[in-house]
């Protein structure tokens, strides 16, 4: 069994609760993903 992936799950997901095409969510998804991981460090 494969796993899902995750990040089309996600835009799917904003795309039906926004009544807006996924290409949109997509696009901003990877922008705010891009954004929020550049210099993000896991410190545990």
């Amino acid at each position: 069994m494969t796993m899902p992936n995750v990040d089309n799950e996600i835009v799917r997901m904003i795309a039906a609760d926004t009544n807006t095409p996924e290409e949109t969510d997509s696009r901003l998804f990877e922008e705010t993903w891009a954004e929020y991981s550049e210099g993000a460090r896991i410190m545990d």
